[in-house]
């Protein structure tokens, strides 16, 4: 450098720069040629594949078929449309006509409704006469109970009174067997001589009844009515028995007298009562009476005769 400012180069610095440029560059190129090596080397072994077929060309023919068949689809489903939409056209119809019969008998029910509006109010009216009926009916039932008790009562009155008058001899069905008869006269000897007749109690009497070791009669004149239930009790009519032994009143069971006041209408003093015995308790009656003389005898529930004793339900 001059003291007048102008620059003169120096040579020996632009060699040493020069080499150095030049040292960059073969480094450059042997990194290049390093990395060529390198892809070289690894085109080498990576195996080509080879090239796959074409996909082979459709037939014209094949297309020609294809396309018939989609004009054929295409007209089917057209004839289909058309079929839904005359389908539909016809719904819309019946639907049409439909809501006009809705809309009509909107207007019969309405007429039905005020015609059941004024059959439940005739029916009201009529329910209300119906009860008041009932009401007079179940008045009339009560007085007719309340009678046939009054008659029941005055029954068993009338009973203790005609129990209390002396009696020649025991009762027997109009024109008995000549087997009766002779019962009957056998049964009055031993009555008088001091000897009665009798169930344990009332309870014993139905028990025997159930069982079938008592038959229970029920006589109005001529007429007898054996008792075929004991709860409630019932009766049908029967032919006399061919002997019995008869039964004061008063020691009835009452149903029994309520339910043959139900089935014939007789004067209460025209009304008799009488039991059979079966043949065992009539085997041990007989074995009693032709040994005793006095005291009452008892038959139990249980079917056996006992005697003396000194209560039950007496004949």
């Amino acid at each position: 450098m001059s003291v007048f400012g102008h620059y003169f180069p120096n040579r020996h610095n632009d060699s040493a720069e020069l080499e150095t440029l030049q040292t960059d560059v073969m480094r450059f190129l042997a990194i290049i040629a390093l990395c060529l090596a390198a892809i070289f080397s690894l085109v080498q072994t990576v195996s080509i594949a080879p090239v796959k077929d074409k996909l082979p060309l459709v037939n014209r023919d094949t297309l020609s078929q294809q396309i018939d068949q989609l004009i054929q689809r295409k007209l089917a489903l057209a004839e289909e449309l058309a079929a839904m939409q005359e389908q539909l056209r016809k719904t819309r119809e019946s639907t049409a006509e439909a809501a006009k019969t809705l809309q009509t008998a909107g207007a019969s029910v309405n007429d039905l409704r005020r015609q059941l509006h004024a059959v439940q109010s005739e029916l009201g009216r009529s329910g209300r006469r119906l009860e008041t009926m009932k009401n007079a009916t179940t008045q009339q039932k009560q007085t007719l109970s309340a009678l046939r008790q009054q008659v029941v009562t005055e029954t068993f009155r009338l009973d203790q009174i005609t129990a209390k008058l002396p009696r020649s001899r025991p009762a027997s069905p109009p024109q008995p067997p000549a087997a009766a008869t002779d019962n009957a006269r056998k049964s009055t000897t031993n009555t008088s001589r001091g000897l009665t007749l009798g169930f344990a109690s009332v309870d014993a009497l139905r028990q025997l009844i159930r069982r079938g070791d008592v038959v229970f009669y029920a006589r109005a004149g001529n007429a007898f009515w054996r008792l075929n239930r004991v709860v409630p009790a019932a009766y049908r009519k029967s032919p006399p028995p061919r002997a019995y032994y008869e039964m004061v009143g008063v020691t009835i069971p009452p149903e029994f007298v309520t339910a043959f006041h139900k089935v014939v209408a007789s004067g209460a003093s025209g009304n008799r009562w009488g039991v059979t015995l079966a043949p065992a308790i009539k085997r041990q009656l007989d074995s009693i009476l032709a040994q005793a003389t006095d005291g009452e005898i008892v038959i139990r529930a249980d079917g056996q005769v006992q005697a003396p004793h000194s209560s039950g339900v007496q004949f």
